[in-house]
């Protein structure tokens, strides 16, 4: 006979056993999470604001003031998360940022109290109050959520609410259909695309479960029909109402977009005209989302760098990064208690829909907490060990919840960068992982107050040093590590282990020369080069080691090319100038895009008088710097575009990059005609005026320069404008994407981009 699945699931009677229910443990449940609440105060007081959080601020205060989503800093996530603290900074007047962060993070801490009662609730309802008990206090104690949940980041906000979600989608399911439940899990549902665009995998999960409702549990789908489209409705009146109702019924053709996948899709004939039911502000922050995830993001992972991403990144970043009992915990309870998968079907699907998409159908690796919506439903699935009946088996989840309560506690409040054994804790997890996983900033207090205090001592002190030194070196994780850089600055570092940490992302070298002359490597030569050229200003013992490493025949090209700069840089330092120029002009051939031999030979050729042959490489040393700015340069052959505009005239790649090429060359005129060919086409791509705009200023021509200046930086900030993706680390930029851009500010000088710029924005 086909069973329906039943809201409340009785107990398997072959590996659990049901609980007593006791009023102590709902009580229980409370203090831990009061606890967890105190311990996260502390993180709000002691850490600094991550570097998303920053820009997340104004864009909370902005939205809350105006209601607007017309700059892309209010289209990046949906803003139910600006909503949470905007209103109450606006209404405080706030003007302290420190403060104000407080207060924010104050806000959004509060999650965990909605967070805590439907977990125990939903494994409650599961598996019993003990468990429930349980499942709250691996949420309580986990590190992941203990990093996260303190922050104005949207990542806590919806793991909540996808929770919510499925949780009401499975009382739909189980409870014939009641239409309350439909309303609720609308509701949440609709809050959830409101926290993160990631919360269209709602889509996705409810889809599964409503098939496996039909095949696997043999129940009919038409009778939730109407219930499915009152939650279908609720959910929309939900996302739309929190943006007004704004551009809601736009025709799908009537979007610029920035990704490939909307963009064709619009193009569609029959998809075009169809108007969507959704605000335009969230389309157009999906599409910025989805171009992201097609460009790629800079990412870090055991030693290697990339921005395509690796399938195995999260496999890898749980494994490093979750805690070992937690992991074990989460393990016993899939293969011991068998007979419970009615039970855990749902959640595991969940769990499948939460994780694997990210997996393998992205290429953007950022970190762990892309997978936080999926912890819930993992402590969920891990409580159940808790209801054992096997003695043993309780003496072992006793431990499991020990040895993770005080692993929990000793990395207070240090949550951010937490690495398990396998990882190698605090110690060695910078090794293998970057970004938000270890080094988002959040230490930037401390290694602020460590540097003026190690300064006051009058000890001198190198802060993130592009060029090898010795001494005290403090640098942190990510530059350590080269992730939002094309060159490898920091190879040389790497080879040391560091004295001591600040915080857990700003590690401190105490660097000798005799500790770098012991590792005898082709690195710690190259380090030794620089160090007696820049140091010691021993020129003969740094002439010695470039020697040395150019007796090394072939190897990394790029390495090749910054030894054979160095030694041109000897050489200038030694008066012996057409030697140096020999050994710049010969660098240039295994890198032609080394911008440093580039400009130091723009320097020889004005110091020898020559000029026009200076400019020449001081411009074309700049748009060197740019193009070795991108993790995959785009073709650089004029001849490659101009096929491609015989096929097509309209090609706006093809427009923008022959003109940008023509630019390398000092021919102005084509330049200018083919890029402004390319901006009559696109006139919503801010890049193709910025590149105007150079290209007059280059010219002489102000007028003109001023006239496009003004274009790119009106359409720099809007939503419905195209812009290169581009990630920018302190002084360092990784461009991704098929268009040659040259920001103004790489190319203007900075006083004359000053006064521009006031003429733009009324300071004149």
């Amino acid at each position: 006979m086909n069973k329906k699945p039943q809201g409340k699931l009785k107990y398997s009677s072959g590996s659990t056993t049901a609980p007593k229910d006791s009023p102590w443990y709902g009580a229980a449940a409370l203090v831990l999470l009061v606890f967890m609440a105190l311990r996260l105060y502390s993180v709000i007081t002691l850490k600094s604001a991550t570097y998303d959080e920053t820009n997340y601020l104004r864009a909370g205060t902005y939205v809350a003031k105006y209601l607007k989503w017309d700059v892309h800093n209010t289209i990046n996530h949906p803003p139910l998360s600006y909503y949470s603290y905007g209103f109450i900074l606006n209404k405080l007047n706030i003007k302290n940022q420190d403060d104000a962060l407080f207060t924010a993070r104050a806000v959004m801490s509060l999650l965990i109290f909605i967070m805590g009662f439907y977990l125990y609730r939903w494994s409650g309802e599961l598996f019993g109050k003990k468990a429930a008990l349980a499942a709250v206090f691996l949420f309580s104690f986990s590190p992941e959520m203990l990093a996260h949940a303190p922050l104005i980041t949207q990542d806590m906000l919806v793991a909540t609410f996808i929770f919510i979600a499925v949780y009401y989608f499975e009382k739909l399911l189980s409870e014939d259909g009641r239409p309350a439940m439909a309303l609720l899990c609308g509701l949440a549902s609709g809050l959830a695309l409101l926290s993160k665009y990631s919360a269209v995998f709602l889509v996705f999960i409810f889809t599964l479960r409503l098939i496996a409702h039909k095949l696997f549990y043999k129940n009919k789908i038409l009778p939730l029909a109407t219930q499915l489209l009152l939650l279908f409705a609720a959910a929309l009146l939900v996302l739309n109402a929190g943006y007004l109702f704004t551009g809601t019924g736009k025709e799908f053709g009537s979007f610029i977009f920035k990704s490939d996948f909307l963009r064709k899709l619009s193009e569609i004939n029959f998809l075009s005209g169809i108007p969507l039911p959704l605000p335009e502000a969230y389309i157009y922050g999906f599409d910025f989302q989805r171009h992201v995830t097609e460009s790629g993001h800079p990412s870090f992972l055991m030693g290697q760098t990339s921005t395509q991403g690796w399938w195995y990144y999260f496999p890898v970043a749980i494994m490093l990064k979750a805690p070992l009992p937690a992991i074990i915990l989460f393990i016993a309870s899939i293969f011991i208690l068998k007979r419970d998968f009615i039970k855990k079907f749902p959640v595991l699907l969940a769990l499948f829909s939460l994780t694997v998409p990210f997996m393998f159908l992205t290429r953007s690796n950022p970190g762990i907490r892309y997978l936080l919506p999926a912890f819930p439903f993992i402590f969920m699935l891990s409580s159940q060990l808790v209801n054992a009946r096997i003695k043993l088996t309780r003496y072992f989840v006793f431990s499991i919840f020990l040895w993770l309560s005080a692993e929990s506690l000793a990395w207070h409040p240090d949550y951010l960068a937490y690495f398990n054994e396998i990882g190698g804790g605090a110690k060695h997890g910078y090794k293998y992982l970057a970004d938000s996983n270890i080094d988002w900033g959040q230490d930037q207090k401390l290694a602020a107050a460590f540097m003026e205090k190690y300064k006051a001592g009058g000890k001198a002190l190198k802060i993130n040093p592009l060029y090898p030194a010795t001494g005290t070196i403090i640098v942190n994780v990510n530059n350590l590590n080269d992730v939002f850089r094309t060159r490898k600055k920091f190879s040389w570092l790497r080879q040391f282990e560091p004295s001591y940490f600040v915080g857990k992302s700003w590690l401190v070298f105490e660097l000798s020369v005799d500790k770098i002359l012991a590792k005898k490597t082709l690195l710690s030569d190259y380090a030794l080069a620089w160090i007696y050229f820049l140091e010691n200003k021993n020129l003969p013992a740094a002439r010695y080691y470039v020697n040395r490493l150019l007796a090394i025949t072939g190897g990394d090209r790029t390495f090749s090319a910054e030894t054979l700069y160095l030694s041109g840089l000897i050489y200038y330092e030694s008066g012996n100038m057409e030697r140096a120029k020999l050994e710049f002009l010969e660098s240039l051939k295994y890198h032609k895009y080394m911008h440093e031999s580039l400009k130091a030979l723009a320097r020889l050729y004005f110091e020898a008088g020559d000029i026009n042959k200076s400019a020449i490489y001081r411009r074309v040393s700049v748009h060197a710097k740019i193009i070795d700015s991108y993790a995959v340069p785009p073709p650089l052959a004029p001849a490659e575009y101009l096929a491609r505009l015989a096929a097509n005239q309209k090609d706006t790649v093809a427009l923008n990059n022959l003109g940008y090429l023509y630019w390398t060359q000092g021919n102005l005129e084509d330049a200018i005609k083919f890029i402004s060919k390319a901006a009559e086409l696109s006139p919503n791509h801010a890049d193709f005026f910025g590149n105007l705009a150079c290209l007059y200023y280059e010219a002489g021509n102000s007028e003109k320069a001023l006239e496009n200046l003004r274009r790119y930086y009106y359409l720099l900030p809007r939503t419905e404008s195209y812009v290169v993706q581009q990630v920018s680390y302190g002084t360092e930029r990784i461009i991704l994407g098929k268009y040659l851009v040259i920001p103004p500010e790489e190319l203007f000088e900075k006083q004359e981009l000053e006064k521009y710029t006031g003429k733009i924005f009324g300071r004149q």
